[in-house]
Parts: structure tokens; sequence; C-alpha cells
């Protein structure tokens, strides 16, 4: 269990071993929250500003304790019945198991972190006061031994065992206590260090500005790979191949596999609340925020600008200044990628401003890329070259068949569909809003029917994310339930099974229009029928037709639950086959009724190759068929 807390109220929860499981937190108010320690995945502690004390319970957070004026920096639980925290005007405070009182005033100090081992007299703290730095040792109850450092501002201290904790602050000075004393250890130079982890007695990772990271192995610290050269104010290893760190911009990274990768970015997403739920809702009052669709364009611009260095601009055309979820999502998108946002209903000023940034686009494109091409042809693009790729997929339709589009919704990563069989299917996609992750694969029936690591199998970085996957139809078994599987991830390493709950399966397939030739029947009297029909698959009615199977326009449909009831009607029995045919998701009853609807839309008009109001002659060898033309 591990929470980074945050200056909105609010905390980042996630599981330390699936960098992509993130939830957002707030206690309901405010103030800014500096230090959290948990104890077990149903008890953690924090703090923060104006003295406020917060409990986690494993559901929620929620305030605890306001003590007064105290900001806390630094606090740290042995057990549910015992903590200390520290934090400005000397103030120390300790936890019974019921509440937090003052242990200690120290005086003008501001005291940033605290480390204790046990409850009876292992505990350490380090801060400053103007250019003195300030070591503490808890000699038990509220008695404290202090050591002060000329020019040295410490933020962080940490036991490594019972006897032996690091503290480190400004000016690479890194400070030991063996048990005894307080001693310099180690000076690394320049660097501020804001942080350490202790992952065991003989591995400490620290870091501080311009995203330095150092390791100590037992003898002493050094460099380590850092994937950013922003401040990290955070940092926690889990072990050695495992471990996050977080920047003074809001950015999380994540170790793992030995390398780092983007796993939060919580700089344009707005403010955490008490959770991101994905609506949908598309309407203009909808709120950014919790709408991962809009979501979505914001990440993909933050990831182009971090990861390529690419420069996005947004364009609105028509009311979309007037619409704040589509103004908010373009301004995001813009912003995140250091471009310029342009939105107007007039076609002139739009054609201006894509003439500008067409302009900017050549200006900035200041160097040549060397292509080569299969085969071994080598051409080169200049800066003012310009490729264009378009690819829009032909299906030809088999004869008499229509085309159906249908979609089924995908309330989680995993769930089960059903393609109807009298259905051949020619295009199957699966949308996957995966927001700040990548979709890296889907699987159909246990089959592997798509794996984002074939195209990169070490970083997902450069890889584009596609929302909209492409699978074969020849994975989905008709009339039979099939399962579906989608993941996602940070890269190849911590694939996981987190997603919306809104993503949706779109298919299309030929549905054979036409019935052969039928038997002999003594009649053939044309009919107008009432025909209900189902777009969305879902066996309700979406409305109704009233089709002239070669009748008039003036004659009273009839329900099509009347169809060819006595068996003498040729037209009345091709015309119920025809829509036995087109009852792609039999519910029961008779097809077209509002109890079992058609899923095709027919017109009012469905031509016979006869027409006829007269009956024929029983034994007269004629053929009929109805043909459906849309």
């Amino acid at each position: 269990l591990e929470f980074i807390p945050g200056d909105w109220g609010g905390f980042i929860h996630f599981d330390p071993y699936n960098t992509s499981n993130w939830t957002d937190y707030s206690y309901g108010g405010t103030f800014d929250i500096f230090a959290v320690s948990p104890i077990n995945a149903t008890l953690a502690f924090a703090a923060g500003l104006s003295g406020k004390f917060f409990e986690w319970d494993g559901t929620a957070w929620t305030q605890s304790q306001d003590t007064g004026s105290t900001t806390f920096y630094g606090i740290s639980m042995v057990s549910p019945s015992f903590g200390l925290a520290v934090g400005t005007s000397g103030k120390i405070y300790s936890w019974n198991g019921g509440s937090w009182s003052q242990n200690s005033d120290r005086g003008s100090q501001t005291f940033r972190s605290v480390s204790a081992w046990d409850s009876s007299s292992n505990a350490v703290a380090v801060g400053y006061s103007g250019s003195t730095g300030y070591l503490l040792k808890w000699n038990g109850g509220s008695s404290w031994t202090t050591t002060t450092v000329s020019s040295v501002t410490f933020y962080d201290v940490k036991f490594v065992n019972s006897s032996w904790a690091f503290a480190v602050g400004s000016t690479g000075k890194i400070y030991r206590w063996n048990g005894v004393n307080w001693a310099q250890y180690q000076d690394t130079g320049s660097q501020s260090w804001y942080a350490i982890s202790v992952v065991n007695s003989s591995s400490v990772y620290i870091a501080g500005s311009g995203g330095a990271i150092y390791r100590w192995s037992g003898a002493s610290f050094a460099s380590f790979n850092s994937p950013t050269s922003t401040a990290v104010y955070g940092i926690q290893f889990y072990n050695d191949t495992l471990g996050k760190i977080a920047t003074s911009n809001s950015l999380v990274y994540a170790y793992s596999g030995g390398a780092w990768n983007l796993a939060r970015d919580a700089r344009y997403t707005g403010s955490l609340s008490s959770a991101a739920y994905c609506s949908d809702n598309d309407s203009c009052g909808a709120s950014f925020s919790t709408n991962y669709a809009a979501m979505n364009a914001n990440w993909s611009s933050c990831r182009l600008r971090q990861n390529l260095n690419s420069t996005n601009y947004a364009v609105g055309f028509g009311p979309v200044a007037t619409c704040a979820l589509g103004n908010t999502t373009l301004n995001e998108i813009a912003e995140c990628g250091n471009g310029t946002y342009f939105a107007s209903s007039n076609a002139s000023a739009l054609s201006e401003f894509y003439t500008s940034l067409a302009k900017a686009i050549v200006q900035q494109s200041n160097a040549s890329q060397t292509v080569t091409i299969t085969g071994g042809v080598q051409t080169t693009l200049f800066p003012n070259s310009y490729l264009d790729f378009s690819f829009v997929q032909q299906y030809a339709a088999p004869y008499q068949s229509i085309s159906l589009q249908r979609s089924s919704a995908l309330s989680s990563c995993q769930g089960s569909f059903s393609s109807p069989a009298n259905l051949s299917l020619y295009d199957f996609k699966i949308t996957s809003y995966s927001a700040d992750r990548w979709t890296s694969n889907v699987s159909i029936n246990s089959a592997n029917a798509f794996n984002l690591s074939v195209y990169n199998s070490t970083s997902y970085t450069p890889v584009g994310d596609p929302f909209m996957v492409q699978l074969s139809p020849s994975f989905v078994v008709g009339g039979a339930p099939n399962l579906i599987d989608v993941r996602t991830a940070f890269s190849p390493y911590n694939q996981t099974s987190s997603c919306s709950a809104n993503n949706s399966i779109l298919y299309s397939g030929w549905v054979n229009a036409s019935v052969g030739y039928g038997d002999f029947f003594h009649y053939c009297f044309a009919r107008n029928v009432t025909v209900y029909y189902d777009l969305d698959g879902d066996n309700s009615a979406d409305g109704f037709a009233d089709v002239q199977v070669g009748g008039i326009a003036n004659e009273t449909a009839i329900s099509a639950s009347l169809l060819n009831q006595n068996g003498t009607n040729a037209v009345e029995d091709a015309f119920l086959r025809l829509l036995q045919q087109l009852d792609l998701n039999t519910s029961g009853g008779a097809p077209g009724t509002q109890a079992n609807p058609i899923d095709v839309g027919l017109s009012a008009e469905v031509d016979s190759n006869l027409l006829a109001n007269t009956g024929l002659p029983a034994l007269n060898s004629t053929d009929f068929s109805v043909v459906v033309w849309r």
C-alpha cells in the first residue's frame, strides 16, 4: 500500500507492483497534505497544513483531528498505537492509539522529516532554522538530543536498522546516526537531497535536485540512473528492481526491469476528486476531469510533448468556444502540447490560422531526415516535404445481402459478446479508452488477437496508442458467446486489466436479404404488414414500418404475427421467411412483432418480382422471391 499526498487536498493511491493501478482520493477538503505513513492496507495516517491529521480506513480518507496552526511536514507510524509527526514552530506530536498530542516544543525550528524505529526511544528527526541544520535523536518520553550543523538544510531522515540512520539535505550533505552520535558520512557536491528510501540494511536510495538519484550499497552513495532532470521530491523503492519517484512538476516515474517509465502525469488533468469515472457524457456541461474520451486526447498530447518533444496545436470550428467540455478539452490539448488553441465559427479566420500554422511547422522543421524504403531505395525528406497516407478498407457486398453495423457495450475489460449466427462479420473493432496507458493486448476466446509488444517489445513510449483496435473477425465464433479480454499497460512489463468501464465492441456484417423459392400454395395475395424493428440489439423495438408487400397504400396493415397462419398464401410465406432471416437476435414469438422485432429497419416498400392482388391456381408452377433494397 502506497499513497502520494498533494497540495490539492487529495491523495494518489497505487499498488506498488502495478504501475497503472492508480486511484485518486479526496478527504473532502482543500488543505494541503505533505506527509503520509501507511501501516497496512486498512490503516494509514497523513498530516499537513494548519495542524490537520487524516486517517485511511481501507476505503476512504477522513480528517481525524485538528491540532491548530502547526503545518506538519513529516510523519512516521510504528504501529496502530504509536507514531510521531513533526512540523513548523519546533512542534513534535505523538500518537497514542487514540489521539495526537504535543510531545515536545523545540522552539523556532522547522522540522521536515521524522523516522521512528520503535516506540521506546529509537526515533530521529531533522530540520532547520535559518541556515542552521538540526539533527535530533529521541531518548524516550519527551526528551530529544539536538545536534546542529551550520550552512545545511536537512529535508529527510530514515532508519536503516535500529542503530543506523541517514539524513540528507542541501549542498550534497549526507549525515549518519551510528547509534551514538551524528556525523557527516559523505559529501556528494552541490545537489540538494530531498528524499530517502530504504530497501534493506545494504540498499538505500536518495533523490534530489536536477533529477539526481544516488544509491548506497553498503559502502558509499553512487549515482543511479534517473529518468528526469527535474527535482525529485519523493522516492520509494520496494526492492532493487521496483520503485517510483515523484517530481516537482507532478510527474511520477516507475522503475521496473531496469528501466524508468512515466507512470502518472497529474499536471493537466484537473484537481483530484473522489475518483474519476467514465460517463462518456458528451454534453457541453460535462466535466472534463471525469470524461475519459476528453482525457484521452489530453494524455496523448502530453505524451507526444514529453516523449517526442512535439508541439501540439488544437483547432475548433463552430460554436466550440461556448461549449465548456469542448473548449476545455481543446485548450488542455494545446496547453499540454505547448501549442496554440484556436476556435472560431468564421471560415476565413480558420483558413488564416491554418496558413500561419503551416508556416510555423515548416520553419520549425529545420533538419532533413533520411528514410530507407523497403527494397534498398533511399530518399531524403526536406523541411518542406509532405507525406499523406490514407487507407479506407473496401468491402465487396455479397449478392443480395445488406450490411448491418452494430455495437455492444463492454462494461469492463473482460466480458462476453455474442455475434448472431446468420450475420457474416467483415469488420470488428473494440474501443479502448486507455487514458494515461497504452492499449497493449486484446484476446478473443483466449486467442491473442492484438499484441502491441509485437511492434515494440521494450518500450511503448514511441508507439502510437490505438484507441480503436481493429481485429480480425475470424477470431469471433458466430452464434455463441465470445470471451473478450482487453489489457492496458505503461510498458511491456506492467500489463494490467484496468481500463474504462465504457468501452464498446463495434462490428459490421452481411446478412442475406432475400429468400429463395417456396412451396406451392393455393393463393398469392398481396399484403401490407406492420413490422417492428430493433436497431441496437437489445431486443426492444425502436420503431415500426407499415411495409407494402405488393399491396396498395390505403390497405390496412396486418400484424406480422398473422402472416400465413393458414398456410395458403405464397406472399405471406415468403415475407415471413424473410423476417425470420432478418431476426438476428431471436427472443421468441413471431419475427417483426413488438415482442420480437427484427434487426433491420425496413422501409415502407418491400418489392416482389410478382405483384398480385388476386389468387393464383394452386397447381400453377409459379416462382416467387422477395428482395430487400437498401
